[in-house]
């Protein structure tokens, strides 16, 4: 069975080389424009994991990330952007992001990144946690330190 990737950047352009990239026999990938697409697939769909743009022209991805933080808890999330500053860098950090990404993306590096945040949604469907309570219980470890694949990876 494959496991769904919202995947939300406003060029349509990188979103196809995005999915060009992807192993189709893994993912099922949903690609949006707008973040005002999101809704209906974070609410309505089972989404496992998310990679989403900072610099959106409606509303950035922090917003959207924050909107939805609850529908997400379970869900890693992974943003990029073309220019990542230190200080979207640390709000993302404090997020619990799963992790964050310059473009260009490295998409050798990106793959592996996705790949352990689907593995990571597997145990927190199986043991129905949160991100921040799977940290917490099974690892002592807190949001906001590094990025949840940082943390997850140097503690196993």
């Amino acid at each position: 069975m494959k496991s769904n990737l919202l995947i939300i950047d406003n060029n349509p352009d990188f979103l196809d080389i995005i999915f060009e990239h992807l192993d189709s026999s893994l993912w099922e990938a949903t690609l949006c424009e707008k973040t005002s697409e999101v809704e209906k697939f974070i609410l309505s769909e089972e989404v496992d994991v998310l990679l989403m743009d900072i610099m959106m022209p409606e509303k950035n991805g922090i917003h959207t990330y924050l909107e939805y933080a609850e529908s997400l808890s379970s869900v890693p999330v992974i943003f990029m952007s073309g220019y990542m500053e230190e200080s979207k860098l640390h709000i993302i950090q404090q997020l619990g992001a799963f992790n964050a990404y310059e473009k260009p993306l490295d998409y050798d590096r990106l793959t592996q990144s996705l790949l352990r945040a689907l593995e990571l949604r597997k145990i927190l469907q199986s043991r129905k946690l949160t991100i921040k309570n799977y940290l917490l219980n099974e690892h002592s470890l807190s949001l906001g330190e590094a990025f949840v694949e940082e943390l997850l990876f140097e503690a196993l």
